[in-house]
């Protein structure tokens, strides 16, 4: 009798902790698109940006392109889904660009993006060079991306 008495007490314990479980908020940081434009080698420029926690599944993009002090220019015909990256084939490395992306919700262009520049003459390489301070006595030796 006593045992049946703590399997109850057990699960009704449990019962009532579940409804916190499911009500629970996922925590959400304040992040921007993140935008990052690459030189890649061959001339091309490969565009990435970061897709929210809260972006509804039906979110498209419109991705710009600003040469020096020219107005921007829309860069791809349809909005882009299904991706947060696109390779831009028709810059004019001599010139600074910046890359920018719009979100489209209901078909309409939602506020854009913090831009990503690139100098003119820029190198071409594979990857994004960020430079460390690094403490005085302290030589970085490891990284990893999170």
């Amino acid at each position: 009798m006593m045992k049946k008495l703590n399997q109850f007490f057990l699960a009704f314990c449990l019962w009532l902790t579940l409804p916190i479980s499911l009500f629970a908020q996922r925590e959400m940081e304040s992040l921007g698109r993140g935008v990052v434009a690459i030189h890649m080698i061959g001339d091309s420029v490969f565009v990435s940006w970061r897709l929210l926690g809260n972006d509804p599944d039906d979110i498209s993009f419109n991705i710009y392109r600003k040469t020096d002090t020219s107005t921007s220019i829309k860069l791809n015909q349809n909005p882009i889904t299904g991706a947060t990256i696109f390779t831009d084939k028709s810059v004019d490395f001599t010139k600074k660009n910046e890359w920018f992306v719009k979100p489209v919700l209901n078909r309409k262009e939602e506020l854009e993006s913090t831009s990503f520049a690139l100098q003119s003459g820029s190198e071409a390489k594979p990857y994004l060079s960020v430079p460390l301070k690094t403490q005085r006595g302290y030589t970085p030796n490891d990284i990893s991306v999170g």
